[in-house]
C-alpha cells in the first residue's frame, strides 16, 4: 500500500523555534545538517537563506505543492479545534494564545510552501545541497541531525527505518536502511 497524505497532519516551525527546541548554537549552524520528520516547517527555507547547510527528509515530499497546501487547509480547523479543546495542556509562554499559535503555524508552512518546488530534490541520486528536501535520500555525511517528527516514519502499511551513525571524528552518517510491510 503506497504512503497516503489523507494520514499526514503536517504542523511547521520556523528557524527560531528549532534552534530553541534542539539548543542549536550559532556554532552549531555552520555545520551539516540532516533534519528528518521536519514536514511543512519554514526551518528549511530559512536556514538556507542563511547561509546554512541543511537538507532534511520528509516522505511528504513525494507530494506537490497543491496537495500540500490542500491538506494544510483541510487540517488547520480540525488542529486549531484539538488545540482550543486542550489548551490547559500546553505551556503558553513563547507562543501566548490560539490565534498567535495558528498565525506562527500558518505563516512557517506558507514560507515553507512558497518556497517547496524549488527546494525539492531529485531523488534519483543528486547529492543534496544546501536548503534541499529530500523524500528519499543516498549516503551522505552530516555533522549534525536530529528526528523533529518520529524515529520511524509510519505511513499505511510502510514503514521507513533511518539509521544513525556516531563516527569517530564526530560526523553522522545517515542511511535509509528499510522499508517495510507493517
Amino acid at each position: 500500500m503506497a504512503f497516503e497524505l489523507n494520514d499526514v497532519v503536517p504542523w511547521g516551525r520556523t528557524l527560531e523555534e528549532y534552534r530553541e527546541m534542539f539548543l542549536l548554537s550559532d556554532e552549531d549552524m555552520l555545520k551539516s545538517i540532516a533534519g528528518f520528520g521536519d514536514g511543512p516547517a519554514s526551518f528549511n527555507c530559512q536556514a538556507a537563506t542563511n547561509g546554512y547547510h541543511v537538507t532534511s527528509f520528509d516522505p511528504i515530499y513525494q507530494f506537490s505543492k497543491q496537495q500540500l497546501e490542500h491538506r494544510i487547509e483541510e487540517v488547520r480547523t480540525i488542529v486549531m479545534k484539538q488545540m482550543a479543546e486542550n489548551t490547559d495542556n500546553y505551556v503558553w509562554s513563547k507562543i501566548s494564545s490560539l490565534a498567535e499559535l495558528e498565525s506562527v503555524r500558518m505563516s512557517a508552512m506558507k514560507v515553507f510552501l512558497e518556497d517547496y518546488e524549488q527546494s525539492v530534490c531529485d531523488i534519483k541520486g543528486n547529492q543534496p545541497v544546501s536548503g534541499c528536501l529530500r523524500q528519499y535520500h543516498t549516503d551522505k555525511d552530516y555533522d549534525f541531525t536530529w528526528i523533529s517528527g518520529l524515529s520511524a516514519f509510519i505511513y499505511g502499511s510502510f514503514i521507513l527505518r533511518y539509521s544513525v551513525f556516531l563516527l569517530p571524528s564526530s560526523s553522522i552518517v545517515v542511511t535509509r536502511s528499510a522499508i517495510s510491510p507493517r
